[in-house]
């Protein structure tokens, strides 16, 4: 018998912004449902918009969002349905205030919810499904789920496996940096760039600060540097000419690089990066000769 009971759970939050706690969430309710949908439902005054949050959360479980699952087999169930999870990641503004007590704000609340739960069913010319389960670890979770007629699971209520909130992250982002997802870090990672002509002290200063910021300990004993791109920026440029490309096309190739270089790098180390001139200050630079 499958293990997924469930045909569409439903996670709503804040997501402000995601970590390992929602990570944990969205990854047992994969276990038990054939589809999840998350809400990321954002007020208007928060200054994180909700579309990254939702992209972070995409990010977090890429396997699931064509319909599969990190190489398990397709199987029918009895009931003929395809036997694997797939995540929708639905973003929808809210602006409701909250109050636990209220039913007509609850009303209103889910009204939001069911509207961007058909919104996504007609995005994907898709009939909608009904949730069956909600999964949560509040206490409003048993509520959500009986307005749509729906079992609860509450995952770790209590935050003994995972002790930590949105609200901790926003208090102290830094003293929390490990609990973010490895998007989520590499969304939130400062990026110094560092602009100057060869020969001109932008690798010792992008060392300095760099030590610098690694003597503050804690997230910041993580931050690494990127090494300067103008040497290889100069091989490029010639070996371009010698091939009778034009100028700003050599750019346009040197800029790829550069960019390549430091997302890869900021994907594996998540952490505050010192860069030499940034290919958006090339790309100044180069409009204003």
């Amino acid at each position: 018998m499958s293990r997924r009971e469930f045909d569409h759970a439903l996670i709503v939050g804040k997501f402000f912004p995601p970590h390992v706690g929602h990570e944990y969430l969205v990854r047992t309710a994969l276990q038990f449902s054939r589809r999840v949908t998350v809400l990321v439902l954002a007020a208007s005054s928060e200054p994180l918009p909700m579309e990254l949050r939702a992209r972070w959360l995409r990010q977090c479980f890429p396997d699931t969002l064509a319909g599969k699952t990190e190489l398990r087999p397709k199987v029918r169930s009895a009931e003929g349905r395809s036997d694997h999870s797939d995540l929708r990641v639905v973003a929808a503004l809210d602006d409701v205030p909250v109050d636990y007590d209220d039913e007509a704000i609850w009303r209103a609340h889910v009204d939001v919810m069911r509207r961007a739960l058909r919104g996504d069913a007609a995005a994907h010319n898709e009939t909608e499904r009904p949730v069956d389960v909600v999964f949560s670890s509040e206490e409003y979770g048993e509520t959500l789920a009986r307005w749509f007629g729906a079992r609860h699971v509450c995952l770790d209520r209590a935050r003994a496996l995972y002790p930590i909130s949105g609200t901790d992250v926003r208090r102290d982002l830094t003293g929390c940096w490990m609990a973010l997802p490895a998007p989520v870090r590499a969304g939130l990672a400062l990026r110094v760039a560092l602009v100057g002509a060869e020969s001109t002290g932008t690798t010792t200063l992008a060392r300095d600060l760099c030590d610098a910021l690694r003597a503050r300990g804690g997230a910041w004993a993580r931050t690494e540097w990127v090494p300067e791109y103008g040497r290889e920026f100069s091989v490029n440029l010639l070996a371009a000419a010698r091939s009778f490309q034009a100028p700003r096309a050599c750019l346009a190739a040197a800029m790829i690089g550069r960019s390549d270089l430091e997302r890869r790098l900021v994907w594996r180390v998540d952490r505050p990066e010192i860069s030499h001139a940034a290919s958006e200050r090339l790309k100044v630079l180069q409009e204003a000769r």
